[in-house]
């Protein structure tokens, strides 16, 4: 078989067809790429979402393209030429006065196709991650996120070429005549493009790209999950099952009965199997929310009869692990009560619950804890509720009550540009949504903006949170105080405290390790938190703090003067995944970045974007017009700034 996938490699390779298709790969890949970078070097400093267009998501934006173009150019190359037909047509009348059995030819002949195509793949993006290298002068981030290109190549790419290459040569044994195979090729990849416009859920059983379901990031590389190993196993073995009936259907006979077709059928009915335990695990994810909204949906209709006044304890983060949660909620009554109705999230398994510091009998089913009281309460009075819970929280619970739900738009749909996942729980980040409901809140999780009759705003909670968060020394915590080392007499831990000086509505946590920048803004100081490789443009404007200071105190003296100043000591500014999901549920669907004294920012924008590349060309670009418009006998700085002033951008 070796012999045979070196004999067909040396073929492959010398021929015409192979040397075009690899020059035409490149060449739209170097294309893609360079068209890419410009626009992002050129509008992303105006236009954050440009920033998608840059190298940093090149394999979410064009992966998918790069993937069917290969694909095609397989079909081609395999038995698109009279020569590649004859030498393979030729080979096997050599082969079969040897001992080599069918799936030894087949196998040779498919491998080498895969292994081509493969490497066709791998030179295309080497060649555009050396051009983004030759230009990091321009711009530092040209480059392509390095684990998006491996994933692709080994998770992605590689088991949809060893398949199709398979399915390819079952193609040519069973039609035989090219033309026949070609076009039968061509119709199966129209129907595999198709499926780009199928709900994004069915995508994740039938197309093996995972950059389609979630976004390249620099601040999360990306892993492999049990269900992705799952579902390019099962393609291998369908691969391999698709040889094997090609073996026993080609006309050179081997000995062997009937049995010999058992191989290849069981093959392809554990690949089968495989395929379709991932499309139920996502039906089930899919009828599983269902079901949440219809309980919560339904719970929402009846009053919750009372307020969250405070919240107090402890939040442990083991990233990549666990979240541990220990808080006690100080309630307030508005009338009798026999029961409290809780959201929490249904993967927090429940430890302990306490009312009054007496053990409490409750029930957490889908999403929903219910804590029946001893003995009745009265309106108006104050009853402590103390939860001890860890588990790490379901990113689908939140927004049951969304307007549009990405997971089941088409894949196409330019919705997922602003993110699908509602947390992220990663070994190197940590953003606890309020959405989410990791932390106890008060009713069902419907409806909580907008969602009665009458389209009328509900009522919203106000209450004190003082939160001590333990996490990796390295870490630190968006809107909180570094207070003590070691949190609980564990070495490498710190402990911060998430205080705010006003109420808030909502709690939400961010945490890594970031690089963090303090800016002191008349009284209140703002933090900028970013990922330590996205410190260029903070570093641009280093020399600017004086200027930039004194803007915020003007807005912040400003916005104050008409009676609704900034009622937080502090305000942090985060760096979130782009993946992260930045809008809310209801038929609003408002932006969810936005939490009292915090302020997420996503790291395509302003963290990645070339603005020392923008403000030299910005530079350029006025004198060329200070010339132009002095030649004209016009004002030479009217367009852009006061005469004496730096261009718009580089302010």
């Amino acid at each position: 078989m070796l012999a045979i996938f070196r004999s067909e490699m040396r073929e492959l390779w010398r021929s015409a067809g192979v040397r075009v298709f690899l020059l035409l790969l490149v060449g739209a890949t170097t294309l893609a790429f360079v068209l890419g970078s410009q626009l992002h070097g050129v509008y992303s400093a105006e236009y954050p979402l440009v920033g998608f267009l840059g190298p940093l998501f090149f394999m979410s934006r064009f992966g998918i393209y790069l993937l069917v173009l290969a694909l095609g150019g397989a079909l081609l190359i395999a038995f698109g030429t009279r020569t590649a037909s004859a030498h393979f047509d030729g080979m096997a009348d050599a082969v079969a006065v040897r001992p080599a059995s069918n799936l030894m030819l087949l196998g040779g002949r498919a491998f080498a196709l895969a292994t081509t195509t493969w490497l066709s793949m791998v030179a295309a993006l080497a060649v555009a991650q050396g051009i983004g290298t030759a230009t990091r002068g321009f711009d530092e981030d040209a480059l392509i996120e390095p684990f998006s290109i491996a994933h692709f190549l080994v998770v992605d790419a590689l088991p949809a070429t060893v398949f199709w290459c398979a399915l390819v040569v079952l193609l040519h044994v069973v039609l035989r005549r090219r033309l026949f195979v070609i076009l039968a090729g061509l119709t199966l990849l129209a129907l595999f493009w198709s499926a780009l416009s199928l709900p994004a859920w069915v995508q994740s059983t039938v197309v093996p790209v995972v950059a389609l379901q979630r976004h390249v990031s620099e601040i999360t590389p990306w892993f492999v999950d049990a269900w992705t190993v799952l579902q390019r196993g099962s393609m291998l073995s369908c691969g391999v099952g698709a040889l094997m009936l090609a073996a026993r259907l080609h006309r050179r006979r081997e000995d062997g009965g009937s049995l010999r077709r058992l191989p290849g059928a069981l093959f392809a009915l554990v690949g089968s199997l495989g395929l379709g335990c991932v499309a139920l695990h996502e039906a089930e994810r899919n009828d599983r929310r269902e079901k949440w909204a219809a309980a919560h949906e339904l719970a929402s209709r009846a009053s919750v009869g009372f307020d969250v006044e405070a919240l107090a304890g402890q939040v442990l983060i083991e990233p990549g692990v666990q979240l541990g949660i220990d808080i006690v909620l100080r309630l307030n009554t508005h009338r009798n009560l026999q029961a409290l109705v809780f959201s929490l999230n249904p993967a927090m398994r429940i430890a302990d619950v306490r009312v009054a510091q007496q053990e409490a009998a409750f029930r957490h089913e889908d999403g929903l804890l219910t804590v029946d009281l001893s003995a009745p309460v009265a309106a108006g009075a104050t009853l402590t509720l103390g939860v001890v819970a860890s588990g790490v929280p379901d990113s689908d619970f939140a927004y049951l009550d969304s307007a549009v739900d990405p997971r089941r738009v088409a894949g196409s749909n330019s919705i997922r540009l602003l993110g699908t996942e509602a947390l992220v729980f990663d070994r190197a980040y940590m953003a606890l949504m309020p959405a989410t409901f990791w932390l106890p809140a008060a009713g069902a999780n419907y409806g909580r903006e907008y969602g009665r009759e009458d389209s009328s705003r509900r009522p919203t909670d106000f209450f004190d949170v003082d939160l001590a968060v333990d996490v990796p020394a390295t870490w630190h915590v968006a809107g909180g105080l570094r207070e003590q080392a070691n949190a609980a007499g564990e070495e490498g831990r710190w402990r911060f405290r998430y205080r705010p000086a006003a109420p808030v509505d909502e709690v939400g946590l961010f945490a890594a390790a970031f690089d963090r920048r303090v800016l002191q803004a008349g009284n209140v100081e703002i933090e900028l938190l970013l990922h330590p490789a996205h410190l260029r443009n903070v570093d641009l404007f280093a020399e600017a703090e004086d200027v930039v200071a004194s803007y915020a105190t003007e807005i912040l003296a400003h916005v104050e003067s008409q009676g609704i100043g900034f009622p937080y000591v502090s305000l942090s500014v985060v760096e979130v995944p782009a993946y992260l999901r930045s809008y809310r549920g209801g038929w609003r669907m408002e932006p969810a970045l936005r939490l009292p004294g915090i302020v997420g920012v996503r790291e395509v924008g302003f963290p990645d974007g070339p603005l020392q590349g923008a403000c030299r060309l910005d530079r350029q670009c006025h004198r060329r017009s200070r010339g132009r418009r002095q030649r004209q006998g016009r004002s030479p700085d009217h367009l852009f700034a006061p005469s004496g002033s730096t261009p718009r951008t580089c302010q």
